[in-house]
């Protein structure tokens, strides 16, 4: 499809990651957890993907909802955007988030591979003690197999891997992040779920 109709790098990006089959989007947007049920609970975060997802928007990079209802974003500059202030930004809004919706715990997972892996857990550390979240900030081989064995509270990623193969309920703290404290006008991918 995408050279029949010379799609763009971004319209491909969207097509890979925004359509899934009727069967795994529905179980997928079955797992997903409101707002409500996320108040005093454990959130374990998959912290690259959500991130990313809250920076590319406050970039401007497309960010889009998946047929399965979860958000995901087109951004092909990962390595820039990491190094960007609006990471920064990010990390405070989810800590001001999860303190608003008085989250028990919160446990993020960086990927060990991605250079200053160091240094953003320990800034993400440092802003969890600021707003008096407890939890931690760890690096991991690989935050998908560390959330794939959860057994407490949500997990919260956009990675259909890790949402597939998940054992607790999902939380798409990106998209609700979004929605707390901008106005996102989001572009849905056609929803053939109803």
């Amino acid at each position: 499809i995408g050279d029949r109709f010379l799609l763009s790098s971004v319209q491909r990006t969207v097509l890979f990651r925004g359509v899934t089959g009727l069967t795994a989007a529905k179980k997928r947007l079955a797992k997903i957890a409101s707002k409500d049920e996320i108040e005093g609970g454990i959130l374990n975060i998959d912290g690259y993907n959500v991130l990313i997802s809250i920076a590319s928007y406050i970039n401007g990079t497309l960010v889009f909802i998946s047929n399965d209802g979860v958000l995901r974003d087109a951004s092909e500059s990962h390595g820039r955007l990491l190094k960007s202030e609006s990471v920064s930004r990010s990390i405070d809004l989810a800590c001001k988030f999860m303190k608003t919706y008085e989250v028990k715990e919160a446990n993020i997972f960086l990927d060990k591979p991605v250079s200053n892996s160091a240094q953003l857990c320990k800034k993400i550390n440092e802003t969890l003690i600021i707003y008096g979240i407890e939890g931690f900030c760890t690096i991991v081989p690989s935050p998908d197999h560390e959330l794939k064995k959860i057994e407490k509270g949500f997990c919260c990623s956009s990675d259909s891997l890790i949402i597939d193969n998940c054992t607790v309920k999902v939380f798409d703290l990106a998209k609700e992040i979004l929605k707390e404290y901008f106005d996102p006008e989001f572009y849905y991918i056609a929803n053939y779920l109803s």
